[in-house]
């Protein structure tokens, strides 16, 4: 049998679009025969075709539905997942036994109602489904609870959406319109030229109600998020401290804490037991200093001076900061222009490391807007060295192409993008594609030498967000350990098309092993061959074989798959009035006597 068919179960995806075209509407037997075929879905992993499976519930069919969602609801595990997809939007509809079929198989650990709740479906089920997120949300940890949010803000009603508890009061902080509202301006004057700086103030306390955060099985990450907030909410030395103690004792990335920059920028500073000491004896000041240097800033600017102080053992800030310094390490600024003086102000910052990194940053990001004397200015080792300092700052696709107009060596040239793909994680905030002239220094760069491992990296990322077509280069995702350079290996090769049986078969097994260590490899292979077209037999195989292998993994990624074998289905079924295609594609003969009448 067809591989995509056997996995896909096309004689179920057939039923349910008799049904859902009313075929058997008068006809209730038959209604029945289609709906024991199309029950069958419920053994693939979460979709959309779950959704539309529950939409063809109708009282006719109700017994039918209840017996078998209750039988894989009893099964438990990944074999309950796809009855769970279609349970929820008939609890949804106030189907009369969906409610109490979810009360009484309602998961028991964090784990498994993460699994329920986190579905793409899970907000259908409407007040059944609001009820347990306000109740157990607290469990999940902060990325799970961001991703559902976000889900809800694009799809569900607003009621939905108003969630009362104090994670999804923390949550509403951090959008873009909230972060703005409590950030200050602050003019960066280095001679004739300037720079807006936006810093998070400390100045006007937050306003929020913690009410159970507290709680004893509350899912460990949120503490850094409290953390900031209790802060916030009441800046000083003894929260602050408190604060800095409560991030320490769970550890995580610091870049990820967020709050007013007297937290932030103690928590970034890398050596959070040597910040707690240091706030307990003062020498991070109090807040009439934090507020004091605010005023500052905002009355008189900065400049030079700021840049070039160095406080004592090289913490983030000082008591002083009321009369000299700022938080460079943990503010953002406004894209603007990069003139000689902003270039020079750099070159004069060898000694001073947070203030260097931060005008790394600001000018390696803000180069797109600046083809002219400053970029000729630049020389390629010092750009390199911005590159490395600036280390995890977005960057503009845009960037490599402001590269292809100088007149660099090649060697120069490539040195410069494989420091950059090392070192930046690569954002796409303008529309058109890279020019010719840059593909084919990439291009030329990875012929002719396999082991640059950022270019890779930068070739991978343009390819995955569509701005770039296919590379012709012979790359093997197997030669690369490092996680990020396997994975843009991956997105190369498989975009390219070319693909044979066995090289299919080897690079699924690579494929799921990413997988399991980076979520998100699979879903994007599956965006690959959907925008680029990239079909046939060897591509289906390389899904179906995906999809063996994650048999026992979370359900997200297989139903990634099966999404990118929908297609492959939908070809195969192109001439479905054939009896030889019906037969292909191993159809129920019964089926056939439907649609023949």
């Amino acid at each position: 049998m067809d591989p995509v068919v056997k996995v896909t179960l096309s004689g179920s995806n057939l039923a349910l679009d008799l049904l859902e075209d009313g075929v058997a509407d008068q006809q209730p037997k038959y209604a029945r025969i289609l709906a024991s075929h199309a029950l069958k879905i419920l053994d693939l992993p979460p979709a959309d075709i779950h959704v539309r499976l529950a939409g063809v519930c109708s009282s006719e069919l109700e017994e039918m539905f209840k017996e078998v969602i209750d039988q894989r609801l009893r099964q438990g595990g990944a074999a309950a997942e796809g009855a769970w997809a279609c349970l929820l939007p008939l609890i949804g509809r106030e189907v009369a036994w969906a409610g109490s079929t979810g009360d009484e198989h309602w998961p028991e650990t964090p784990g498994e109602k993460i699994r329920v709740l986190g579905l793409e479906m899970a907000w259908m089920a409407g007040l059944w489904f609001k009820q347990r997120f306000e109740r157990f949300g607290h469990q999940f940890s902060p990325r799970v609870i961001r991703r559902i949010m976000g889900r809800l803000r694009a799809k569900a009603p607003v009621w939905i959406q108003n969630i009362d508890t104090f994670w999804a009061k923390l949550i509403a902080t951090r959008p873009i319109e909230a972060m703005y509202s409590r950030q200050i301006e602050v003019e960066l004057t280095v001679g004739a030229s300037s720079v807006r700086l936006l810093v998070d103030s400390v100045a006007t306390p937050l306003v929020i109600d913690l009410s159970g955060s507290d709680a004893p099985d509350v899912n460990r990450e949120w503490t850094v998020e409290v953390a900031g907030a209790l802060f916030a909410t009441s800046p000083s030395r003894s929260s602050l401290t408190q604060a800095l103690e409560s991030v320490a004792a769970v550890g995580g990335d610091p870049h990820l804490v967020t709050g007013p920059w007297p937290f932030t920028a103690c928590v970034w500073s890398g050596d959070l037991t040597k910040s707690i000491e240091l706030c307990k004896e003062g020498r991070f000041g109090d807040r009439d200093d934090w507020v004091a240097a605010e005023t500052r800033w905002q009355s008189q600017g900065i400049g030079m001076d700021d840049l070039l102080h160095v406080t004592p053992e090289h913490c983030p800030f000082g008591p002083e900061v009321s009369q000299v310094g700022f938080p460079f390490a943990v503010c953002g600024f406004v894209f603007g222009g990069v003139t000689i003086e902003i270039l020079e102000g750099y070159r004069r910052l060898v000694n001073v490391p947070l203030s260097r990194e931060f005008l790394a940053s600001y000018i390696v990001d803000n180069l797109m807007y600046n083809q002219g004397s400053t970029l000729l200015e630049l020389k390629p080792g010092e750009l390199r060295s911005m590159l490395g300092q600036g280390a995890g700052t977005a960057l503009s696709c845009s960037w490599i192409d402001v590269l292809a107009v100088r007149e660099l060596e090649l060697n120069d040239w490539i040195e410069v993008l494989d420091e950059a793909g090392r070192h930046y994680k690569m954002i796409y905030v303008l529309h058109h594609r890279i020019l010719p002239r840059s593909k084919e220094i990439l291009e030329t760069a990875l012929r002719h030498d396999g082991g640059l491992q950022g270019i890779i990296r930068l070739v991978g990322s343009l390819i995955l967000k569509g701005k770039s077509d296919p590379f012709d280069v012979d790359l093997r995702a197997e030669y690369y350990h490092e996680p990020k350079t396997r994975s843009a290996a991956i997105i190369i090769e498989v975009a390219q098309g070319r693909l044979d049986r066995k090289r299919a078969e080897r690079l699924a097994r690579i494929t799921c092993e990413v997988e399991r260590g980076r979520p998100g490899m699979v879903e994007n292979v599956v965006e690959i061959l959907s925008r680029l077209d990239v079909s046939g037999d060897t591509t289906d195989l390389l899904l179906v074989e995906i999809l063996r292998l994650l048999d026992e993994d979370p359900s997200e990624p297989r139903s990634h798959v099966l999404r990118g074998l929908n297609g492959a289905l939908r070809r195969r079924r192109s001439n479905l009035d054939d009896r030889r295609v019906w037969k292909a594609l191993a159809l129920p003969e019964r089926l056939l006597e439907i649609v023949a009448e």
